[in-house]
């Protein structure tokens, strides 16, 4: 195919099909479920309002508040 279709919420977004795109795509698979089986993640970011809709913010070492 020439492209494929991210979904997100409400939204739909084309993205080009290339061998580069799919894999990145893999790696980053392969990095969550990595990350889903690991006792313990480093905290991705550094926006404050991620932390507040965390569901696991009230146990989190690592949560800016």
């Amino acid at each position: 195919p020439a492209y494929g279709i991210l979904k997100y919420g409400d939204r739909a977004f084309e993205v080009d099909y290339t061998a580069s795109l799919r894999d990145e795509l893999l790696h980053t698979i392969d990095a969550i479920r990595r990350d889903l089986r690991a006792r313990d993640v480093a905290r991705s970011h550094d926006q404050a309002a991620r932390c507040w809709g965390c569901g696991y913010r009230q146990q989190c070492d690592q949560r800016l508040d």
